[in-house]
């Protein structure tokens, strides 16, 4: 992310935080930098918890991590998705070019999770409009399988995916 789009983020999020009449914390920074830092990382609240613990000498709570967490997605810089029945966060890169988020394929074995940018869906959107009139505004999308790694892992054990 370069600076200008760096800086609209930030202002972004002072703009949230002054309609909630809250404020640009040590803490909140801390933990936008935990997610700029890994930008294509889905992090639960306990990897941002460490990863901030770990970067700072600021004393900071778990409570404070989920608080924020709700924060930045209520402001829509963060997106939350469950993952392997844990809710995680990631950098909302959505645009009004691309409004939508990517999807993940999600593997059974390893828990592994890749992200697929692509519009797979638009098709779909645009006839549920057609025959129901529904306007779809946003969409969530995980495909559940093995990834290629697994795949080989069960190959050599004789058992298939």
């Amino acid at each position: 992310m370069n600076e200008k789009e760096k800086e609209k983020e930030l202002d972004t999020l002072r703009d949230a935080l002054d309609r909630k009449n809250k404020k640009m914390t040590p803490q909140r920074q801390m933990i936008l930098d935990a997610f700029e830092e890994n930008p294509r990382e889905h992090l639960s609240a306990e990897e941002v918890y460490d990863i901030v613990r770990k970067d700072s000498k600021i004393n900071i709570g778990l409570a404070t991590i989920y608080r924020t967490l709700d924060l930045l997605t209520e402001t829509g810089l963060l997106t939350c998705i469950e993952l392997n029945g844990v809710n995680c966060y990631e950098k909302n890169r959505a645009t009004p070019e691309h409004p939508h988020q990517h999807h993940h394929l999600i593997c059974l074995g390893c828990g592994k999770v890749i992200e697929v940018d692509s519009p797979l869906t638009t098709n779909i959107e645009r006839r549920i409009r057609e025959k129901t009139g529904f306007l779809v505004q946003d969409h969530e999308t995980k495909f559940f399988g093995y990834c290629e790694e697994c795949q080989k892992k069960m190959a050599a054990k004789g058992k298939k995916a």
